[in-house]
């Protein structure tokens, strides 16, 4: 669902049977570029049942940046994904009445911290031998919860322009192990956290990651900066370019999406 203008549609995503019956949630789901204009409703872009790995990315609404949050189950009729069907004459069971579905009840508002982030400004991305993403982004501000990436995992992933992920790691919260020498430190009184996997073969590659709250120097931005140097990353054609670079976090603690959006080449 990208790059879509709507006057009075809402997004949805999730499929309560899919999810309950099959345990098979929706996945993959790109909601990226739309615009809305519901007048009253500022985050028309919800999820239901569960949901992995959906891309929300530069969703706007009445002109503003929208959040992807909670919500509820619409009206649904017994023909959902019908191409056609016919009712058949019956004497004995003659049709009820037709009646139109009723509208859904207004969404509850969306809590803080289910916010997207900005798309990242000065932002670099380069995969070869050896990866690099680095920029800066804005995030719904006060942080709700709390900015604190050692409490809680983060996840990257880079994709191609035709969205084949070519890396997609998760990285683990926790303070840093001497033991493992895998983790997070935290300095300058809470505002800036630095992960390093010093193994032989980290996941995924990556060896580093440095988050930095700048909220002093504009309230909600926040710098990332993302080093690997022992991956196996698939080459990247010519036609392939440009990559993008996003972070995720399944648990609180990070704006809901972390770089946003960060285009780059290769070395």
């Amino acid at each position: 669902m990208e790059n879509n203008t709507f006057v009075d549609e809402a997004i949805v995503v999730g499929t309560r049977y899919r999810t309950q019956a099959l345990s098979h949630p929706v996945t993959g789901t790109v909601v990226a570029g739309n615009r809305t204009a519901i007048a009253g409703s500022p985050n028309p872009y919800r999820r239901i049942w569960g949901h992995a790995g959906t891309v929300f990315e530069d969703n706007r609404s009445l002109g503003a940046p929208a959040r992807f949050c909670e919500g509820l189950q619409p009206p649904v009729g017994p023909f959902v994904m019908a191409v056609a069907f016919e009712v058949l004459e019956d004497p004995e069971n003659p049709p009820n009445e037709i009646h139109e579905l009723p509208l859904p009840p207004p969404l509850p508002p969306c809590v803080a911290g289910c916010g997207s982030a900005s798309a990242m400004a000065r932002a670099r991305l380069v995969l070869d031998r050896a990866l690099c993403l680095a920029g800066e982004f804005v995030a719904p501000y006060p942080f709700a919860p709390l900015l604190d990436p050692a409490g809680t995992s983060l996840g990257l992933v880079i994709e191609n322009a035709v969205r084949k992920r070519l890396l997609d790691v998760m990285l683990p919260g926790g303070p840093n192990d001497p033991s493992t020498r895998v983790g997070w430190r935290t300095a300058h009184a809470g505002t800036r956290w630095k992960f390093v996997d010093a193994r032989a073969t980290p996941a995924g590659g990556i060896a580093a990651v440095s988050v930095k709250d700048r909220t002093r120097k504009r309230p909600g931005r926040v710098r990332v900066k993302v080093m690997g140097r022992r991956g196996a990353y698939p080459p990247v054609a010519p036609e392939q370019l440009p990559l993008r670079g996003r972070g995720t976090s399944p648990q609180r603690g990070l704006p809901a999406a972390l770089p946003g959006d960060a285009r780059g080449g290769l070395a």
